[in-house]
């Protein structure tokens, strides 16, 4: 027969690990330890007291509106007093904002003052009408003679000057045809 062979190191593991069992055990055991246990350790106790509480979180965001407006000037001018607190709601009509007239007035003056201006050169214009009008009746009325002017039959049409290489001359200025040259 044969002898069977078993193998060493897992026998040794078995008893090292038998060893070191024993070791922990005699560790533990009172025998040289002191025999007092220590002291609990203090705790702080407090009676129970039942209320209501809120219950609160703080977040950080942003807030926006549902609804915008955003408000454009129909004029231009510096602002003289804001009527509206931001945030708050408006109502069709309010006013929100009030703009310095003085630049308004100003030119409302201007215009009126021109308005005038425009008036007195009319009555001005009247007045040397009618002067104009009695002198030329006060003189037809002395010479009857007077040669009464003749009205134009067809406009005089001058003829655009062509551009040349060598200098302008002023006949080119005159008008083109020989009738109309007799006039200028």
């Amino acid at each position: 027969m044969k002898a069977k062979t078993i193998p060493v190191w897992p026998a040794l593991a078995h008893a090292g690990l038998l060893v070191l069992l024993g070791l922990a055990l005699a560790g533990c055991s009172q025998s040289g330890a002191n025999p007092q246990m220590p002291p609990p350790p203090q705790v702080n106790v407090s009676a129970v007291v039942q209320k209501d509480v809120v219950l609160w979180d703080e977040f950080t965001g942003r807030v926006e509106a549902v609804d915008k407006v955003e408000v454009r000037p129909r004029v231009a001018g510096y602002l003289e007093k804001v009527n509206f607190d931001e945030g708050r709601d408006v109502k069709k009509g309010d006013v929100l904002f009030e703009i310095d007239a003085r630049e308004y007035r100003a030119a409302h003056s201007r215009a009126l003052a021109e308005v005038d201006r425009a008036r007195s050169r009319v009555a001005l214009a009247l007045r040397q009408l009618e002067r104009s009008q009695q002198l030329v009746n006060s003189k037809l009325g002395a010479r009857t003679s007077w040669p009464r002017p003749r009205p134009i039959s067809r406009p005089v049409r001058l003829r655009p000057s062509r551009p040349s290489s060598t200098s302008t001359s002023p006949a080119s200025l005159r008008p083109s045809t020989a009738a109309s040259a007799a006039r200028w």
